[in-house]
């Protein structure tokens, strides 16, 4: 265990706890027997030895309170250690895990995993190591110590407490069922969140916001209904054990009653009884309502692994890749599962000083092609090659490294501009992000901000227009100098100026790159050297005189003249 030695340290503080408490039902019969004692016989209590058990009982306190404290904060610190590995194996599986899964998963799960079933197994854990090393530490020691003061007393006390496990274990199997039902609607709950704060802009355009709100409203409900139902059952648990302690108390005072009438008990050894029990009542208590707490822990981390799962990656090859000259597609076919094919038997292939444009209509297969070349799926059948080598056979960070993306849907991050420009150069100097912002026609723009380049944007970049947007996604994408360039639609709603001086500098960067483009528009694809059709997964047909369509084709001859 990688925690070990806080575990170890917050362990033996409540080995401290529970011995400083359970060292208080001896005090107080002592100083039980001593009164008693000084009451029998009529005279005078010692005092000096009555002292010292005064003393000693407020010693045991401190001992116990500095216990308690110091095993808080190193379980707890164990506890949350070790979570940010599960925090951090959980977004790797995200980030590294099979595309198709995670498409088909959506975000929610995610989401969930990360607020509640993480909290779940937190709580879940702290309970775990605070009740199985204070808790029953007390408990044993204190049943031990009420055993040597009166073992019958003991017998009988041990005979009516399991009463109530009974109860609690069918409590416990309820609450884990309600606890999976829990967590499968926060899942749910979070997609709905999380789509209406990506798409209120589309809501509100079709006026859709009445039945978003019905939606969002009819989750509440369920959660709140789920949430109570699992307050009933949990408060049950404490209730249970509170009558059970009761009658134990009622049973104890009587059965001493005869015992100290009998001459068989003392009146310390009640005390020190009655001391015991108030001491392992809340334990017990504890104890008892653990079990419901485990359950959701439990079924987080089900929830969890079976994440993990569901995304789990292929092993990476350590075989290492130079700067890519070629990439090539051979005979791919590839398919979402069980869902129609996306691509069939496609190949085509490219080299360094190319610059090949890929059209088709949505949804003929385009981006599935990119995510292919990325390594981000792995065809069904046939080869994508980069330098004649499968990807599959290639060290993915090292695969990677290969290639820069402009995508339509431009990504910033919520940070400086600079920061973003070198999220895929991050040692890069100032003057390299003027020089290429300049080129792309941003660099005048930035300066004119209050604080330049060191100018923080807002959520999503927000604060840019679409075109300044995607030619600072271009000037990323050239600062990480890779040898295919790859461009998603990344011309697609930009004015004719912008589209202009980006065409204008790939033209000036081409001859040591690999340019893929991807785009529906002929215009767009004017200065490729090949134009394929991609239509229904298939490649139609291929090079510049490709038959698209009569009107297609001339459009793009007419733009690359």
């Amino acid at each position: 265990m990688q925690h070990w030695r806080t575990f170890a340290v917050g362990t033996l503080a409540s080995f401290a706890a529970a011995a400083a408490g359970i060292s208080y039902g001896w005090l107080v019969k002592k100083a039980g027997d001593t009164l008693q004692g000084g009451m029998v016989a009529g005279s005078a209590i010692e005092p000096t030895v009555f002292v010292w058990l005064l003393i000693g009982i407020v010693i045991a306190a401190l001992i116990r309170a500095c216990g308690i404290y110091v095993s808080t904060v190193f379980n707890n610190q164990a506890v949350q250690n070790g979570l940010v590995g599960v925090q951090s194996s959980l977004f790797s599986s995200m980030l590294d895990g099979d595309l198709r899964d995670f498409y088909r998963l959506g975000a929610g799960p995610y989401v969930s995993r990360f607020v509640h079933d993480i909290e779940a197994i937190r709580l879940s854990s702290l309970r775990l190591v605070t009740n199985c090393t204070k808790s029953l530490l007390t408990i044993l020691g204190a049943c031990a110590l009420m055993f040597a003061l009166d073992w019958q007393l003991f017998l009988l006390i041990l005979a009516v407490y399991p009463l109530a496990f009974g109860p609690v274990q069918l409590l416990g199997k309820r609450i884990r069922s309600s606890a999976r039902r829990v967590q499968e609607q926060m899942g749910e709950m979070s997609t709905l969140l999380t789509e209406t704060a990506q798409s209120v802009r589309f809501f509100k355009a079709y006026n859709l916001e009445q039945s978003q709100k019905k939606r969002a409203k009819e989750q509440f409900e369920r959660r709140s209904d789920l949430f109570l139902r699992r307050l009933k059952q949990k408060a049950a648990i404490d209730p249970l054990l509170e009558v059970v302690g009761g009658f134990v108390i009622a049973v104890i005072l009587g059965f001493s009653a005869w015992r100290i009438a009998s001459n068989a008990s003392t009146v310390g050894d009640i005390l020190g009884f009655i001391t015991l029990i108030g001491l392992i009542a809340p334990e017990v208590r504890a104890m008892g309502s653990l079990m419901a707490v485990l359950q959701d822990g439990s079924a987080a981390a089900s929830r969890i692994e079976a994440l993990g799962e569901a995304l789990e990656t292929d092993e990476s090859s350590e075989e290492q890749i130079g700067r890519a000259t070629s990439i090539s597609f051979d005979s791919v076919t590839f398919s979402h599962g069980q869902a129609q094919t996306v691509l069939s038997d496609v190949s085509f292939g490219a080299e360094t000083g190319d610059w090949i444009a890929i059209m088709g209509p949505s949804g003929s297969g385009k981006s599935t092609l990119l995510d292919l070349l990325l390594g981000l799926y792995m065809p069904d059948s046939g080869s994508v090659l980069v330098d004649g080598r499968d990807v599959r056979s290639l060290d993915r960070t090292g695969l990677l490294t290969q290639f820069a993306l402009v995508e339509q849907e431009t990504v910033l991050l919520e940070d400086t501009i600079s920061a973003n420009l070198r999220l895929g150069a991050p040692t890069a100097p100032d003057e390299q992000l003027a020089r290429l912002c300049r080129a792309v026609g941003l660099h005048d723009m930035i300066m004119r901000l209050p604080d330049g380049y060191a100018t923080r944007l807002g959520p999503r970049g927000f604060s840019l227009s679409g075109g300044e947007a995607r030619r600072l996604s271009l000037a990323r994408a050239l600062m990480r100098d890779a040898p295919v360039l790859i461009l998603d639609e990344a011309l697609t709603g930009t004015d004719k100026d912008t589209q202009a001086a980006i065409l204008q500098h790939l033209q000036t960067v081409r001859s040591d790159k690999i340019i893929i483009q991807i785009t529906h528009d002929p215009e767009q694809a004017g200065a490729a050297d090949q134009i394929w059709s991609l239509r229904a997964g298939e490649l139609a047909s291929g090079g510049r005189d490709s038959p698209l369509d009569n009107h297609e084709t001339k459009q793009s001859k007419t733009a690359h003249e």
